[in-house]
């Protein structure tokens, strides 16, 4: 099964009953649940981040699946279509249409003197 969840994030759901496991797989389960209480972690990574053998955690996996202690939410993929996308599918910027000198706002030629002032004067900092 280690194929399946390989690239998932693994989520904590509920803490298993630690008591009620056996002695050698308790701490393993209860390092993987620590981590992914504490940040959701991609499974392929928690072999490499808490220094198990990758059967070890993968086993543990299985069996925190199958008591739902973990949720392991699958990529859900769109379809490719041929038809093209408008530019705000796509998450690109809208443009607004360009301003005309007459439409800019004017700043306050004040601030503008005294910004100005601040940025030529060279002060003894």
């Amino acid at each position: 099964m280690g194929w399946e969840f390989r690239y998932r994030r693994v989520h904590l759901h509920a803490w298993p009953d630690l008591v009620g496991m056996p002695a050698q797989q308790a701490p393993v389960v209860a390092r993987i649940c620590a981590l992914v209480n504490r940040k959701p972690t991609v499974a392929s990574l928690i072999p490499l981040i808490l220094d198990i053998p990758q059967g070890e955690v993968f086993a543990a996996l299985e069996q925190l699946t199958a008591h739902a202690c973990i949720r392991m939410p699958a990529y859900v993929a769109e379809p490719v279509t041929s038809e093209p996308r408008s530019a705000v599918a796509l998450g690109q910027p809208h443009h607004a249409p360009e301003l005309g000198s007459d439409d800019m706002p004017l700043a306050a030629p004040r601030f503008i003197t005294r910004l100005w002032s601040r940025l030529t004067n060279v002060s003894g900092r």
